[in-house]
C-alpha cells in the first residue's frame, strides 16, 4: 500500500548516535535528593542534574524537573521493582527520551517531549525495553506553528517492548502519532492525537487496548499520494498479524474535506500466499464513532475472530465529491462513502452497528444481524441519517455527544449505534494503576514477539506441519 513510518527508522535507535549518554556523566551538580532509597524525590534543573539522577534513582523514587530545557536524553537500566517516575510541568522540555534494551520500570510524566530535528526523529523511543508508562504528555513536533506537512517525525515507536501505558497525552503537529512494531501488551487510554499526518501504525502486536481516544484534525499531504489511517494494522515483512486487540470508545473525526481512513486492518503478505501465519487473530471493535469521506471506516481484511458491535459510522458532505482534480497544495482530495467491510476473514461478528454501507466480500464469513446501513446518494442524504440523531450532520468537526442516538427511534429501540458517554478522553479511565495492571496483564498473556529475524524458521516450521498432513492424508 504505501510506506509506513514506523518502518523506516532503523533499529534498534536512530537517535542512539544524538542522546545523551547516562554513562560517564558528571556528577549530581545541582541536583537535591532525599536519598537514594525508594520513594525517594528528586528535584534536578540542568541536563547533568537529570542524567546523574537518573543513574541514581532507587525503584519507586520520583525525579522532579524545574522547568527549562533538557537534551536529549538515553535511559538503558532500571529494576525490577517499582516504577521510577520522571515527572515535570508543560515548561519542562526535553529533546527526545530513549529507552534502551535494558530498561525496565520507568514513567514519563507530566513534562513535553519535543521532536526536533529534520528527517525522520522520535519523540520517544522504546526499543526492546519494558514496563514503560507515558502520562499526560505533550508531544509536538519541530514546525508547530505550521502544523504538520513539513514534519517527518513519529512521537513515540516501539519495536520488541512489553508492557507500555500510554494514557492522557496529547501528541500533535508530528507526522505519525505512534509506531508499534514486534510489541506485547500496550494500552493506550484517554490520548488526543491532533493536527497529523498518520494516526498508529501497528505491526505485529499482541494484546492491544486502544480505548476513548481522539483521532482529529488530520493533514495528509496528497500531493504525494498519501491515504492515512488513524489506525493502520499491517505485516509486509512481519512474520505474523497481530492479535487479542480491543478498539473501543475512540472519536475518529475527519468531517472537512480530508478523506482519512479510521480501522484499517490489513495483512498483505497472507493475502499474497507468501506467509501463510500472517493473518490478524481476535479483534474486538465495540462503540466507536467514525465520521469522515474514506471509504474505510471500518476495515477488516484478512482477521480472523473480530467482533464489529455498536459502532457509528457516518459519511461527511466530502464523501460524496468522488474523484476530483488534484489539489496542488495537497490540502484535499478525493472523498467517498465510508463503510464497514469485511475481505478475506472468517468467524466474524457485525452487530448493532449504523453505517452509511456495509461490504462482506464473498471471501468473507460474517454473522450479520441488527445493523442499520443507511445508503446516501447525495449529500442531503446524510445530514441525519433516518432521523435517528438530535441534529444535522454538516462539513464540520462534532464532538462525540452530537451522534447520540434518539430514544424513540427504531435505533435507540434496538440499541444500534455507538454510545457517546462512553466515547472519547472524558469518559477514559483515570486509575492509572488499573490501567498498567491491564497493560501487565496483556503483556504476560501474549506470545513471545517475533521479530523478522525469525520469519523464515516460522516458514519452515509452517512447511514442515504442512508436509506431515499431506502424508498422513494423502
Amino acid at each position: 500500500m504505501k510506506q509506513h513510518p514506523g518502518r523506516l527508522l532503523p533499529a534498534p535507535f536512530i537517535l542512539l548516535a544524538t542522546l545523551t549518554l547516562l554513562t560517564g556523566c558528571g556528577q549530581l551538580g545541582g541536583a537535591t535528593a532525599a536519598s537514594a532509597d525508594a520513594n525517594a524525590v528528586i528535584n534536578v534543573a540542568t541536563g547533568d542534574d537529570l542524567a546523574s539522577a537518573v543513574r541514581s534513582a532507587a525503584p519507586g523514587s520520583r525525579i522532579v524537573l524545574a522547568p527549562g530545557y533538557y537534551p536529549k536524553l538515553l535511559i538503558n537500566a532500571g529494576t525490577n521493582g517499582a516504577v521510577v517516575t520522571i515527572s515535570g510541568p508543560r515548561g519542562a522540555r526535553i529533546d527526545g527520551v530513549g529507552f534502551g534494551t535494558k530498561a525496565q520500570g520507568w514513567a514519563l510524566e507530566g513534562m513535553t517531549i519535543l521532536n526536533t530535528g529534520p528527517g525522520l526523529t522520535v519523540g520517544v523511543q522504546i526499543t526492546k525495553a519494558s514496563r514503560i508508562q507515558l502520562r499526560n504528555l505533550l508531544i509536538v513536533g519541530t514546525t508547530e506553528a505550521q502544523g504538520p506537512r513539513d514534519e517527518e517525525g513519529v512521537g513515540i515507536r516501539a519495536q520488541g517492548a512489553r508492557a507500555i501505558l500510554l494514557a492522557g497525552t496529547e501528541i500533535r503537529h508530528i507526522r505519525t502519532a505512534i509506531a508499534l512494531m514486534d510489541t506485547a501488551g500496550v494500552v493506550v487510554s484517554g490520548n488526543r492525537f491532533l493536527d497529523l499526518r498518520e494516526g498508529i501504525q501497528i505491526s505485529n502486536c499482541h494484546g492491544l487496548a486502544i480505548r476513548q481516544n481522539q483521532f482529529q484534525g488530520f493533514q495528509p499531504r496528497y500531493d504525494r499520494g498519501e491515504h492515512p489511517d488513524m489506525i493502520q494494522f499491517w505485516t509486509r515483512d512481519r512474520p505474523t498479524g497481530s492479535s487479542a486487540v480491543e478498539i473501543r470508545g475512540n472519536l475518529f473525526m475527519s468531517g472537512l474535506d480530508q478523506s482519512v481512513q479510521g480501522i484499517f486492518a490489513r495483512a498483505e503478505d497472507f493475502e499474497s500466499g507468501t506467509l501463510p501465519l500472517g493473518f490478524h487473530r481476535d479483534f474486538r471493535i465495540i462503540n466507536n464513532i467514525y465520521y469522515g469521506s474514506s471509504p474505510h471506516g471500518i476495515s477488516m481484511s484478512d482477521v480472523r475472530d473480530a467482533v464489529v458491535e455498536n459502532n457509528t459510522v457516518i459519511a461527511a458532505p466530502h464523501a460524496f465529491v468522488g474523484t476530483q482534480p488534484a489539489d496542488p497544495t495537497g490540502r484535499t482530495g478525493s472523498g467517498y462513502v465510508p463503510a464497514i467491510m469485511f475481505r478475506r476473514s472468517s468467524s466474524g461478528v457485525l452487530n448493532g452497528n449504523i453505517s452509511s454501507g456495509l461490504l462482506i466480500e464473498p471471501t468473507a464469513t460474517v454473522r450479520n444481524s441488527n445493523n442499520f446501513i443507511y445508503t446516501p446518494r447525495a449529500s442531503a442524504d446524510g445530514i441525519n441519517p433516518g432521523k435517528r440523531f438530535a441534529g444535522r450532520f454538516e462539513a464540520n468537526d462534532y464532538p462525540a455527544s452530537a451522534f447520540a442516538i434518539r430514544p424513540d427511534t427504531k435505533a435507540g429501540r434496538n440499541r444500534q449505534g455507538a454510545d457517546p458517554a462512553a466515547i472519547g478522553p472524558a469518559a477514559a479511565e483515570t486509575n492509572v494503576e488499573k490501567l498498567w495492571q491491564e497493560a501487565l496483564s496483556l503483556a504476560a498473556a501474549a506470545p513471545a514477539v517475533i521479530g523478522p529475524a525469525a520469519e523464515t524458521k516460522l516458514e519452515k516450521l509452517w512447511q514442515k506441519a504442512q508436509s506431515l498432513v499431506n502424508a498422513a492424508f494423502p
